[in-house]
């Protein structure tokens, strides 16, 4: 292989990661909104705040029907609304 097939076969995989990453770090904060462990819990209890980052606005409306007792150790940021388009829209949570 030449350097320029090196370098499309590094961007390549790179780009088939990208998906798989934003895959994972959604279903790990899923599992800790729906399925806490004990410590998560005990941690609540001593006032820790748990921050979701960029959830779809779905599964943020899910967790506060939910998981009602824990809202106030829950905080939401740059939750994603889908538009009926298809499209996404990123709260800004600078306003």
């Amino acid at each position: 292989m030449n350097k320029r097939q090196i370098i499309i076969a590094i961007s390549m995989s790179v780009l088939a990661m990208t998906p798989l990453q934003a895959s994972t770090q959604d279903s790990y904060q899923e599992r800790l909104l729906f399925s806490p462990g004990i410590e998560i819990l005990q941690a609540e209890a001593r006032g820790r705040i748990m921050i979701y980052d960029g959830l779809k606005n779905q599964t943020v409306e899910k967790a506060l029907d939910q998981q009602f007792g824990r809202i106030e150790n829950m905080m939401f940021v740059r939750t994603v609304y889908v538009q009926e388009n298809g499209e996404q829209e990123v709260e800004d949570d600078c306003d």
